[in-house]
């Protein structure tokens, strides 16, 4: 009977799994003289595929459910007397109140990851509602031409939310691609499968990822938009968002480029800027030096190629715009440093160590130079590695030069307030003090 049962699906419908005795009855009253065969089939076929009227075989075959989800075997598996079988009505009335619910793959030509990755237009109206996916292709989408299956990344992803259209900064893909965490936040499970949530991909980005400066998108950085565009970084600093609105908003329709600038473009307007054309002279930075009262140390620097502030001054200049220097930005530093050449510190006069290059505490004096305009050159130097990563005219002297690299990377502090943390630790209030007093003296 075990062959009977399995080899005809309207008697395992009729009679259930309670009993063989309807279907020895069954054979010996009506299945021989039908021509039926009662041996031969120890595997069940045909597996039944329809319900209280309604054909799910579209969307079900009972093997390849019995097959693909394992965990089913036990709750699929009865026993008539001695002989376990396969229930196929079990199985079935499985698929129909829990395994559509739990987006559970019953057919090879039907997936429900496929059929929600591929119709933007059906996760907009059920949402993660799996069962409304299974429903849908049987009675409309099938109708409708619609695949059942073979789409494995998810198209059309929603880049739209009250009202505005990010689509200029965002790709849901891109940024799911790029961002592992991110796509593990808006992933869900479909049956075995993993799909991504478009709804909660963008809310991520507009609640998230702009704020954190993540890219979303190939065809815009905010790296990028940052380095390339100098007043944009004098309006928003590094309110990453602000940069994402402004190309969304104004950028692109300006005719931005939202990528493909790798290195920070200086910005010889920024009143902050370390790099960039000098607004100064000897004469202005001599009159502001006299200013402060301070006796030139002569004695020290005679001897070393700067007898007098004017020539300390020139050589300021001089070094400053060999490698694009603000002289204005490097003498104002220097008095900083050295309380206006007094010194007085761990640092000696007679070191020509403007910048305290090296003095890392207040017992370690720091580098020395062999004379006045070597230490202004190894300070230049010092400072376009923050504020630059253009290449150096002079060779480097800067005996800090690696120790930067390693720990910052060139290019770090473009602006003097960014000094602070790297140049002086923990350094709060350096660089604008610096830019307090290029303030001053340009008055003069």
């Amino acid at each position: 009977m075990l062959s009977y049962y399995n080899r005809y699906a309207d008697l395992r419908s009729a009679f259930g799994t309670s009993s063989w005795k309807p279907f020895y009855f069954h054979y010996v009253e009506c299945g021989k003289l039908e021509g039926r065969v009662a041996i031969g089939c120890d595997k069940l076929i045909d597996y039944v595929s329809s319900r209280s009227g309604a054909d799910y075989a579209s969307i079900y075959d009972g093997e390849y459910y019995l097959v693909n989800n394992p965990d089913l075997e036990r709750f699929a598996t009865v026993t008539i007397g001695l002989v376990s079988v396969v229930d196929d009505i079990r199985l079935l009335s499985h698929f129909v109140s829990d395994g559509m619910r739990e987006g559970r793959q019953a057919s090879s030509s039907f997936s429900v990851a496929s059929y929600y990755n591929q119709y933007p237009d059906l996760r907009r109206a059920f949402g993660t509602s799996w069962e409304s996916y299974y429903r849908h292709y049987l009675e409309c989408g099938k109708a409708e031409g619609r695949a059942g299956s073979g789409c494995g990344k998810i198209e059309g992803v929603i880049a739209s939310s009250d009202g505005v259209d990010y689509s200029a900064i965002y790709d849901g893909v891109y940024y799911a691609e790029h961002n592992v965490d991110v796509a593990a936040y808006a992933s869900v499970k479909a049956g075995s499968d993993f799909v991504l949530v478009d709804s909660k991909l963008l809310g991520h980005f507009i609640s998230d990822g702009m704020r954190e400066g993540r890219q979303a998108s190939s065809s815009f950085s905010v790296a990028s938009y940052y380095n390339q565009y100098p007043d944009l970084r004098r309006a928003f600093g590094t309110s990453w968002e602000s940069y994402y609105r402004h190309y969304l908003e104004c950028g692109k329709a300006e005719g931005r480029a939202g990528v493909g600038c790798d290195e920070l473009i200086p910005d010889d307007n920024a009143p902050s800027a370390i790099m960039g054309s000098s607004k100064t002279s000897v004469a202005q930075m001599t009159a502001f030096y006299n200013s402060k009262g301070k006796t030139y140390p002569a004695r020290h620097y005679s001897s070393k190629g700067a007898p007098s502030i004017e020539v300390f001054s020139q050589l300021v200049l001089e070094e400053a715009t060999a490698e694009g220097v603000r002289a204005e930005v490097l003498f104002c530093q220097a008095m900083k440093e050295t309380g206006w050449l007094q010194f007085g510190g761990s640092v000696k006069a007679e070191q020509c160590n403007f910048g305290g290059l090296g003095a890392t505490s207040p017992t370690v004096g720091g580098a020395s130079f062999e004379n006045v305009r070597k230490g202004l050159r190894a300070q230049v130097q010092h400072l376009k590695l923050y504020a630059s990563t253009d290449p150096l005219v002079n060779d480097c002297i800067d005996p800090r030069w690696d120790n930067v690299i390693s720990a910052y990377g060139r290019g770090c502090a473009p602006n003097l307030e960014d000094l602070n943390g790297k140049w002086a630790v923990p350094g709060d209030g350096y660089g604008e003090s610096i830019y307090s007093m290029i303030q001053q003296m340009l008055t003069f």
